[in-house]
Formats: structure tokens, C-alpha cells, sequence
């Protein structure tokens, strides 16, 4: 049986406690509690859009080099076909709608170009519109170069392809390696200019077919 005045003992309110313990939730937080919520998401936030950025860049960057290794077998493919490449001078690679006035580093729209190369190609890859400032103004992807003063990996060219590509990355198309002007590239680094987190890349054709 039950002790009847033990209970009554236990249930009796303590002495000295007048305060009742309220659990309200309608109190919410605290403004100092507001801003470290809101300082945290800031954070998460900037480094969210950081590694997005890098990861769009790293995806241009390979969708470039992509491009540019199918002009460069398309170009190989006519070379050997016809016995010369389609045109003799600097020349944008796509179409003049790729490329507004001056942006083409050092050449220009070739409507024969385009013309020639589908023979082999049904459709030419089209060109990163980025500019590219840090060779004077915008400079856009992508030029054939026919110049007989670039030496690279050991031995004379006239024949390339330059492009650009950027967030500070090296080239990864072919394995450059000299000197051209106040730039160094080495097969390790893989690049011909860097200028910020902006890079210059070429890659060599064959001169003769």
C-alpha cells in the first residue's frame, strides 16, 4: 500500500522557488545570435560562389582545348589532302559572327577559311567569346598564325594555333618548350604567356605535307 504522505511530502511546491520556468518559443533570437547566423551564411555563401566560379572556368577551359584539338586535326586532315594549309596568313578560326572587330589576336575573318575547312569538317567548333585583356585590348579564341619567328620546343615553326584560356591554368595541348620574348614556356609549365590569370597558349602544326 501505498504511503499516502510521502506523496503528498514530495508534491508539496519547494520553498524559496516563486518563479515559474517559462518555456515560451515566441521569444526567437537574440540580435547578436541574428548576426552570427547571418555573418555564417555570408561566408558559405563566398565560398559557394569561389569554387563555382573555378569549376566554370576549369569546364571553359577544357571545352577551349577541345576546340582547338579538333582545328588542329581538321587542319592537319586538309594539309595532307590538299598538300597546304586553306589560307597563307593569320587567320580567326569560326566564323565572323565569333569574333567582333580587332578582338581576333592578330588576324581576321577569312570567309575561304571557313569555306575550305568544311570540306573536312561538316561544323567548325565555335570559339570562347571571353575577352581576354592582357594583350591589348580583347582577344578572343582562336587564331591560326603563320610567323616564322616563333621558336618553340627546340626547333622553328610557321605554323600554329593560339588560343586562350584562363584562371591561371596551363596549357595542356602539346609539350612547348623556349623562349619567345620576355616568356619562358617549359614542357612542366606548359604555357607560352602568362599575364595575370590569363593564359596564352600555341600549339604547333606541321609546316609541310
Amino acid at each position: 500500500m501505498l504511503n499516502t504522505n510521502y506523496l503528498l511530502i514530495a508534491a508539496r511546491k519547494p520553498k524559496g522557488i516563486t518563479k515559474n520556468i517559462s518555456l515560451n518559443p515566441s521569444q526567437g533570437f537574440t540580435i547578436v545570435e541574428l548576426l552570427i547566423v547571418i555573418v555564417v551564411i555570408a561566408i558559405l555563401a563566398a565560398i559557394s560562389i569561389v569554387a563555382y566560379n573555378g569549376i566554370q572556368t576549369r569546364a571553359k577551359n577544357a571545352t577551349i582545348e577541345q576546340a582547338v584539338g579538333t582545328y588542329r586535326k581538321a587542319l592537319i586532315a586538309y594539309g595532307t589532302e590538299k598538300g597546304s594549309y586553306p589560307v597563307t596568313a593569320y587567320t580567326c578560326l569560326g566564323s565572323g559572327n565569333d569574333y567582333s572587330s580587332g578582338s581576333c589576336y592578330a588576324g581576321a575573318v577569312r570567309s575561304e577559311f571557313e569555306t575550305s575547312m568544311k570540306g573536312v569538317i561538316s561544323t567548325l567548333p565555335s570559339p570562347n567569346t571571353d575577352c581576354y585583356e592582357g594583350w591589348g585590348g580583347c582577344r578572343k579564341n582562336f587564331t591560326l598564325v603563320v610567323n616564322n619567328g616563333w621558336m618553340v620546343d627546340g626547333s622553328p615553326h610557321v605554323h600554329y594555333i593560339l588560343y586562350f584560356i584562363g584562371g591561371g591554368a596551363n596549357c595542356t595541348l602539346g609539350s612547348l618548350e623556349g623562349s619567345y620574348g620576355n616568356f619562358l614556356t617549359t614542357t612542366s609549365r606548359g604555357y607560352m604567356e602568362r599575364r595575370g590569370s590569363e593564359s596564352m597558349c600555341i600549339i604547333p602544326l606541321p609546316d609541310s605535307f
